[in-house]
């Protein structure tokens, strides 16, 4: 029997290779041909036949009928050109890993082409849909620029704009004089808790309006609780005229003496200030320079806090805070700083006609009354007149002929003040000024808050208090 050397077996094997991948399969018959039966055992032809498969040669019992675009027997590129095929498949994967038909023309793999149409499709979505959404925002923004234009437009006379943002809410408090035990009745009644030595809230934030010492029994007490708050941005607060007569009683002039003078009048109003302090004289100096951190007045998103009178010219000229220099100057009574103190932090004086005096709380005489800046129709001195009621009957009534009148539009933002003393009915003096200090170290007096939200008109029952 004929048999094949190894090289004779390499150069059929090398021709049947080059004939099938020619035509893209092969017949056993074609094989026959080259290695005839009987020269090779059954397994080597299995193995042959297994090679020629790896190659991506099909083969079959007889020549395939070609009369189709796609086929589903494994065919090389060169075969599917010949019979005008347009797609092949040699059952090996492509690049990617996909074992799919072929495209003749390129080779391209069908599902490498799927995948890439796809991307791109995804691709034109997104642009598409961030476009979508790029116009939408176009549109709310010109629809949003348009309605607050028009708003604006139509509140710009008589109301006043406030931000679209939420606003801080505050609670309001008014002069404590030292006491204490008041000062926790109404924190504790407007949920505010005592955290870490501190008094604070959650969402809410204090802002006293001065006046914290003289009077009350614990000065220091007062001190302790307000202090720490305003520190630690739990609470704000503006200087009254008790805090700043106390700096100036502290503070030597050039002359020997003090700015403000140690007589028998000015000892007995320090004097329950004085005695709180008075073993602790390191802690009464550091208090004396915290005062002097107090800022003038507040003007604020949506309101504004003063201790005694908003005046618009004043404020203008003076400093916010009681700066080096301030001090000195408005201690000389020809300087546009003392007038500004004596207005912002005391309220708006004007002299009595003819000489004429009352006695005020403490017994001491006066020629000069404090007037209801906020009132527009008043036109004699008592319907200016505030102060104690007891003195009003001292007070005349004729007309005033010059005009003292401190203007505080009707339409600008809410306005709160201290210091007035305030008796009766808890209740806005007008629509957007409101006075929240009601005499809490007077025998029937109240300390009193005002709970504010945002809101441009003052409401009655906004007001809180405790019954002492």
């Amino acid at each position: 029997m004929k048999t094949y050397s190894e090289a004779q077996l390499k150069i059929a094997l090398e021709s049947l290779i080059e004939n099938g991948k020619k035509q893209g399969y092969l017949t056993f018959q074609e094989i026959n041909e080259i290695l005839p039966d009987g020269i090779i055992n059954t397994q080597d032809l299995k193995v042959i036949i297994s090679i020629l498969k790896e190659t991506g040669i099909v083969v079959a019992k007889e020549k395939p009928e070609i009369n189709i675009d796609v086929i589903d027997f494994f065919v090389s590129k060169e075969f599917a050109r010949q019979n005008n095929l347009k797609r092949f498949n040699t059952g090996k994967p492509c690049i990617n890993g996909h074992i799919s038909e072929r495209y003749s023309r390129n080779g391209e793999c069908i599902i490498c082409r799927m995948l890439s149409k796809k991307r791109r499709a995804d691709k034109q979505r997104i642009i598409k849909s961030k476009k979508q959404r790029a116009d939408k925002q176009r549109i709310v923004k010109k629809k949003k620029q348009r309605a607050d234009k028009q708003r604006i437009v139509k509140s710009k006379s008589s109301k006043i704009k406030i931000s679209r943002a939420k606003l801080q809410s505050y609670d309001l408090i008014g002069d404590i004089h030292g006491q204490a035990n008041e000062l926790i009745k109404l924190l504790e009644k407007m949920s505010y808790v005592k955290k870490d030595h501190i008094w604070q809230h959650q969402s809410r934030k204090v802002i006293f309006l001065g006046d914290f010492i003289d009077r009350g029994d614990r000065q220091r007490g007062v001190i302790n609780i307000v202090r720490p708050m305003i520190e630690n941005g739990f609470a704000l607060g503006v200087m009254g005229n008790h805090e700043y007569n106390a700096i100036a009683y502290f503070t030597e002039n050039s002359q020997g003496g003090h700015y403000r003078e140690h007589n028998e009048k000015n000892i007995k109003q320090h004097k329950a200030f004085l005695n709180s302090y008075e073993n602790h004289p390191e802690e009464y100096r550091d208090i004396i320079e915290w005062f002097k951190t107090l800022p003038l007045w507040l003007d604020l998103k949506g309101l504004r806090v003063i201790h005694a009178c908003w005046d618009f010219d004043l404020i203008k000229k003076i400093g916010k805070s009681l700066e080096d220099g301030i001090l000195k100057k408005s201690s000389d009574e020809s300087t546009i700083e003392f007038r500004a103190i004596e207005t912002l932090l005391k309220g708006k004086e004007i002299p009595l006609p003819d000489g004429q005096i009352f006695y005020d709380k403490d017994g001491n005489p006066r020629d000069h009354i404090r007037i209801k800046f906020w009132q527009k129709d008043a036109k004699t001195y008592k319907d200016l007149f505030i102060g104690p009621s007891d003195a009003l009957q001292y007070i005349p009534d004729t007309p005033v002929e010059k005009d003292y009148s401190v203007s505080y539009p009707s339409n600008d933002k809410p306005l709160f003040v201290g210091h007035y003393w305030m008796e009766g009915e808890i209740k806005p003096l007008t629509e957007n000024i409101a006075c929240i200090d009601y005499s809490v170290a007077k025998e029937g007096g109240k300390l009193v808050a005002y709970r504010w939200d945002g809101e441009q008109k003052i409401k009655k029952s906004k007001f809180i208090f405790v019954n002492r």
